[in-house]
Protein backbone atom coordinates (compact mmCIF):
# COMPACT_ATOMS: atom_id res chain seq x y z
CA UNK A 1 0.00 0.00 0.00
CA UNK A 2 1.27 3.31 -0.79
CA UNK A 3 2.05 5.85 2.07
CA UNK A 4 0.56 9.35 1.86
CA UNK A 5 2.89 12.29 3.52
CA UNK A 6 -0.31 14.12 3.35
CA UNK A 7 -3.82 13.29 5.41
CA UNK A 8 -6.12 13.36 2.27
CA UNK A 9 -9.10 12.75 4.53
CA UNK A 10 -8.46 15.98 6.05
CA UNK A 11 -8.43 17.64 2.22
CA UNK A 12 -11.73 19.53 0.37
CA UNK A 13 -11.43 19.98 -3.60
CA UNK A 14 -14.50 21.40 -5.33
CA UNK A 15 -15.49 19.11 -7.74
CA UNK A 16 -14.01 15.86 -6.09
CA UNK A 17 -16.69 14.39 -3.97
CA UNK A 18 -18.85 11.35 -3.68
CA UNK A 19 -20.72 12.78 -6.84
CA UNK A 20 -17.57 12.16 -8.64
CA UNK A 21 -16.73 9.24 -10.80
CA UNK A 22 -12.80 8.94 -11.79
CA UNK A 23 -11.40 6.20 -13.79
CA UNK A 24 -7.66 5.79 -12.68
CA UNK A 25 -5.96 3.42 -15.78
CA UNK A 26 -2.71 1.98 -14.31
CA UNK A 27 -4.16 2.51 -11.41
CA UNK A 28 -1.60 -0.84 -10.04
CA UNK A 29 1.41 1.45 -10.42
CA UNK A 30 3.31 4.07 -7.82
CA UNK A 31 0.95 7.23 -9.15
CA UNK A 32 -1.53 5.40 -9.98
CA UNK A 33 -2.06 4.45 -6.79
CA UNK A 34 -1.28 7.09 -4.98
CA UNK A 35 -4.16 9.08 -6.88
CA UNK A 36 -6.62 6.16 -5.86
CA UNK A 37 -6.02 6.23 -2.33
CA UNK A 38 -6.34 10.39 -2.69
CA UNK A 39 -9.25 10.36 -4.63
CA UNK A 40 -11.00 7.71 -2.24
CA UNK A 41 -10.19 9.78 0.60
CA UNK A 42 -11.93 12.37 -0.83
CA UNK A 43 -15.17 10.36 -1.31
CA UNK A 44 -14.87 10.11 -4.97
CA UNK A 45 -16.06 6.93 -6.83
CA UNK A 46 -12.79 5.43 -8.32
CA UNK A 47 -12.50 2.64 -10.99
CA UNK A 48 -8.63 1.62 -11.46
CA UNK A 49 -7.65 0.11 -14.51
CA UNK A 50 -5.22 -2.25 -14.18
CA UNK A 51 -3.12 -4.76 -17.01
CA UNK A 52 -3.52 -7.23 -14.03
CA UNK A 53 -6.63 -6.79 -11.77
CA UNK A 54 -4.58 -8.18 -9.15
CA UNK A 55 -6.91 -7.52 -5.90
CA UNK A 56 -4.55 -9.43 -3.43
CA UNK A 57 -1.65 -7.29 -4.54
CA UNK A 58 0.73 -5.67 -1.71
CA UNK A 59 -1.11 -1.95 -3.34
CA UNK A 60 -4.45 -3.57 -2.05
CA UNK A 61 -5.04 -1.26 0.58
CA UNK A 62 -5.63 1.17 -2.35
CA UNK A 63 -8.58 -0.14 -3.88
CA UNK A 64 -11.13 0.52 -0.72
CA UNK A 65 -13.99 0.42 -3.55
CA UNK A 66 -12.88 -2.88 -5.03
CA UNK A 67 -13.39 -1.12 -8.31
CA UNK A 68 -10.76 -2.67 -10.22
CA UNK A 69 -11.05 -3.52 -13.76
CA UNK A 70 -8.56 -5.10 -16.53
CA UNK A 71 -7.11 -3.17 -19.16
CA UNK A 72 -4.13 -3.00 -21.43
CA UNK A 73 -3.30 0.00 -23.17
CA UNK A 74 -1.45 -0.91 -25.51
CA UNK A 75 -5.21 -2.69 -27.04
CA UNK A 76 -7.32 -0.56 -28.30
CA UNK A 77 -10.29 -3.04 -28.00
CA UNK A 78 -9.21 -3.75 -23.84
CA UNK A 79 -9.42 0.21 -23.31
CA UNK A 80 -12.92 -0.28 -25.34
CA UNK A 81 -14.20 -2.39 -22.74
CA UNK A 82 -12.78 -0.73 -20.32
CA UNK A 83 -15.13 2.59 -21.14
CA UNK A 84 -17.51 0.17 -22.34
CA UNK A 85 -17.66 -1.54 -18.47
CA UNK A 86 -17.44 1.85 -16.86
CA UNK A 87 -19.95 3.35 -18.33
CA UNK A 88 -22.47 -0.08 -18.28
CA UNK A 89 -21.47 -0.09 -14.23
CA UNK A 90 -22.45 3.46 -13.72
CA UNK A 91 -24.78 4.74 -16.20
CA UNK A 92 -22.98 7.55 -17.51
CA UNK A 93 -19.48 8.78 -18.44
CA UNK A 94 -17.07 9.50 -15.74
CA UNK A 95 -16.21 13.55 -14.52
CA UNK A 96 -11.72 12.54 -14.53
CA UNK A 97 -10.09 10.11 -16.21
CA UNK A 98 -6.15 9.57 -15.76
CA UNK A 99 -3.70 7.90 -17.84
CA UNK A 100 -0.89 6.75 -14.82
CA UNK A 101 0.86 4.09 -17.58
CA UNK A 102 4.05 4.39 -18.95
CA UNK A 103 7.41 2.18 -19.94
CA UNK A 104 10.66 3.19 -20.86
CA UNK A 105 13.59 1.08 -22.63
CA UNK A 106 16.65 0.08 -21.47
CA UNK A 107 19.15 2.76 -21.28
CA UNK A 108 22.08 2.12 -24.33
CA UNK A 109 23.20 3.30 -27.73
CA UNK A 110 20.31 3.43 -30.24
CA UNK A 111 21.58 0.30 -32.41
CA UNK A 112 20.85 -1.62 -29.56
CA UNK A 113 17.53 -0.63 -29.63
CA UNK A 114 14.90 -3.30 -30.37
CA UNK A 115 11.86 -3.81 -32.00
CA UNK A 116 10.43 -4.80 -29.39
CA UNK A 117 11.40 -2.20 -26.69
CA UNK A 118 10.13 0.75 -30.05
CA UNK A 119 6.88 -0.77 -30.08
CA UNK A 120 6.17 -1.90 -26.86
CA UNK A 121 7.32 1.92 -25.68
CA UNK A 122 5.17 3.88 -28.33
CA UNK A 123 1.92 1.63 -27.94
CA UNK A 124 1.97 2.02 -23.79
CA UNK A 125 3.08 5.81 -23.86
CA UNK A 126 1.26 7.16 -26.96
CA UNK A 127 -0.67 5.16 -28.46
CA UNK A 128 -2.07 4.27 -24.88
CA UNK A 129 -3.04 8.13 -24.09
CA UNK A 130 -4.76 8.20 -27.40
CA UNK A 131 -6.61 5.39 -26.79
CA UNK A 132 -7.85 6.73 -23.45
CA UNK A 133 -8.91 9.64 -25.06
CA UNK A 134 -10.59 7.95 -27.78
CA UNK A 135 -12.79 5.83 -25.66
CA UNK A 136 -13.34 8.43 -22.68
CA UNK A 137 -13.23 11.74 -24.30
CA UNK A 138 -16.50 11.39 -26.42
CA UNK A 139 -18.95 10.46 -24.32
CA UNK A 140 -17.69 12.99 -21.55
CA UNK A 141 -18.08 15.59 -24.32
CA UNK A 142 -22.15 14.35 -24.60
CA UNK A 143 -22.60 14.28 -20.79
CA UNK A 144 -23.98 17.44 -19.49
CA UNK A 145 -20.74 17.38 -16.60
CA UNK A 146 -17.78 18.14 -18.83
CA UNK A 147 -15.28 16.39 -17.37
CA UNK A 148 -11.20 16.53 -16.67
CA UNK A 149 -8.53 14.24 -18.55
CA UNK A 150 -5.15 13.82 -16.57
CA UNK A 151 -2.03 12.61 -18.45
CA UNK A 152 1.34 11.88 -17.18
CA UNK A 153 4.31 13.53 -19.20
CA UNK A 154 7.80 13.46 -18.05
CA UNK A 155 10.26 16.40 -17.99
CA UNK A 156 12.21 13.94 -20.57
CA UNK A 157 9.83 15.16 -22.67
CA UNK A 158 11.37 18.53 -22.69
CA UNK A 159 14.95 17.84 -21.92
CA UNK A 160 17.34 15.59 -23.32
CA UNK A 161 18.26 12.57 -21.30
CA UNK A 162 21.50 10.31 -22.42
CA UNK A 163 19.84 6.87 -23.47
CA UNK A 164 16.31 8.25 -23.20
CA UNK A 165 15.18 8.54 -26.78
CA UNK A 166 12.28 6.09 -27.19
CA UNK A 167 11.04 7.55 -23.83
CA UNK A 168 11.31 11.05 -24.64
CA UNK A 169 9.75 11.39 -27.91
CA UNK A 170 6.77 9.48 -26.41
CA UNK A 171 6.97 11.69 -23.24
CA UNK A 172 6.91 14.88 -25.82
CA UNK A 173 3.60 13.31 -27.66
CA UNK A 174 1.92 12.97 -24.64
CA UNK A 175 2.09 17.14 -24.24
CA UNK A 176 1.14 17.64 -28.06
CA UNK A 177 -1.77 14.98 -27.62
CA UNK A 178 -2.64 17.07 -24.41
CA UNK A 179 -2.93 20.58 -25.96
CA UNK A 180 -5.19 18.08 -29.16
CA UNK A 181 -7.24 16.73 -27.21
CA UNK A 182 -7.96 20.01 -25.56
CA UNK A 183 -8.69 21.91 -28.15
CA UNK A 184 -11.38 19.88 -29.73
CA UNK A 185 -12.75 18.88 -26.93
CA UNK A 186 -12.81 22.24 -24.99
CA UNK A 187 -16.20 22.95 -26.45
CA UNK A 188 -18.15 20.47 -24.83
CA UNK A 189 -16.93 21.30 -21.48
CA UNK A 190 -13.85 18.40 -21.16
CA UNK A 191 -10.39 19.69 -20.18
CA UNK A 192 -7.15 17.82 -21.04
CA UNK A 193 -4.01 18.40 -19.17
CA UNK A 194 -1.10 17.04 -18.41
CA UNK A 195 1.77 16.86 -15.67
CA UNK A 196 5.12 16.56 -15.91
CA UNK A 197 6.92 14.54 -12.97
CA UNK A 198 10.87 15.23 -11.90
CA UNK A 199 12.63 12.70 -9.83
CA UNK A 200 10.22 10.35 -8.88
CA UNK A 201 10.19 7.71 -6.55
CA UNK A 202 8.90 4.90 -8.62
CA UNK A 203 10.27 1.82 -9.98
CA UNK A 204 10.31 3.41 -13.45
CA UNK A 205 12.70 5.67 -11.99
CA UNK A 206 15.74 3.42 -11.64
CA UNK A 207 15.74 3.07 -15.44
CA UNK A 208 17.23 6.21 -15.29
CA UNK A 209 20.22 5.94 -12.83
CA UNK A 210 24.06 6.22 -14.11
CA UNK A 211 25.44 2.35 -13.91
CA UNK A 212 26.39 1.65 -10.40
CA UNK A 213 24.10 3.94 -8.44
CA UNK A 214 21.82 2.78 -6.13
CA UNK A 215 18.72 1.72 -8.06
CA UNK A 216 15.75 1.19 -5.91
CA UNK A 217 13.22 3.29 -4.29
CA UNK A 218 14.04 2.88 -0.38
CA UNK A 219 17.82 3.76 -1.47
CA UNK A 220 16.18 7.42 -2.39
CA UNK A 221 18.18 10.06 -0.34
CA UNK A 222 21.59 8.70 -1.69
CA UNK A 223 20.85 10.55 -4.81
CA UNK A 224 22.40 13.91 -5.80
CA UNK A 225 19.27 16.62 -5.20
CA UNK A 226 22.15 19.35 -5.38
CA UNK A 227 20.76 20.61 -9.20
CA UNK A 228 17.57 20.54 -7.58
CA UNK A 229 16.78 24.54 -6.22
CA UNK A 230 14.05 22.67 -3.91
CA UNK A 231 16.70 20.37 -2.46
CA UNK A 232 14.95 17.26 -2.73
CA UNK A 233 13.42 14.29 -4.80
CA UNK A 234 9.73 14.73 -5.48
CA UNK A 235 7.56 12.56 -3.49
CA UNK A 236 4.11 11.10 -4.78
CA UNK A 237 1.86 13.29 -2.97
CA UNK A 238 3.75 15.62 -5.26
CA UNK A 239 2.39 14.27 -8.20
CA UNK A 240 -1.17 13.57 -7.01
CA UNK A 241 -1.73 17.09 -5.56
CA UNK A 242 -1.20 18.68 -9.46
CA UNK A 243 -3.14 15.64 -10.20
CA UNK A 244 -6.31 16.58 -7.86
CA UNK A 245 -6.45 20.57 -9.06
CA UNK A 246 -6.35 19.64 -12.31
CA UNK A 247 -9.46 17.18 -11.81
CA UNK A 248 -11.26 19.87 -9.33
CA UNK A 249 -13.30 22.86 -10.29
CA UNK A 250 -10.14 25.13 -8.83
CA UNK A 251 -8.85 23.90 -12.18
CA UNK A 252 -11.85 25.12 -14.60
CA UNK A 253 -10.07 27.67 -17.11
CA UNK A 254 -7.14 25.22 -17.20
CA UNK A 255 -6.65 22.90 -19.98
CA UNK A 256 -3.69 22.53 -22.45
CA UNK A 257 -1.74 23.00 -19.83
CA UNK A 258 1.60 21.13 -18.57
CA UNK A 259 2.82 21.58 -15.03
CA UNK A 260 6.15 20.41 -14.29
CA UNK A 261 6.71 19.03 -10.88
CA UNK A 262 10.29 18.72 -10.87
CA UNK A 263 11.47 21.20 -8.03
CA UNK A 264 12.61 23.70 -10.46
CA UNK A 265 15.16 21.51 -11.90
CA UNK A 266 14.19 22.19 -15.63
CA UNK A 267 14.84 26.01 -14.86
CA UNK A 268 18.54 25.22 -14.12
CA UNK A 269 21.10 25.03 -17.40
CA UNK A 270 23.43 22.16 -15.90
CA UNK A 271 21.08 19.81 -13.84
CA UNK A 272 21.34 16.06 -13.20
CA UNK A 273 18.51 14.96 -15.74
Amino acid sequence: MFESEIDWKTVSLPGLDRNTLAVVVGGGGAIGGAAVIALEALGVTVVAGRRIPDKSSSNKGAFASGNILACDVCSQDSVRSLAAQVMDLHERAPDLVINCTGVGESRGRIEEVTVEQAETILKTNVLGSFWIAQAFGPAMCRSERGGSIVFISSIVGDRVRPGAMLYGVSKTAVKRLTQQFAVDFGPSGVRVNSISPGQTPTPLRNWFEAPGSASNVESGRRYDVSPIPLRRRGTLSDYVGAILFLGSSLSSYVTGADIKIDGGSSIVLATSY
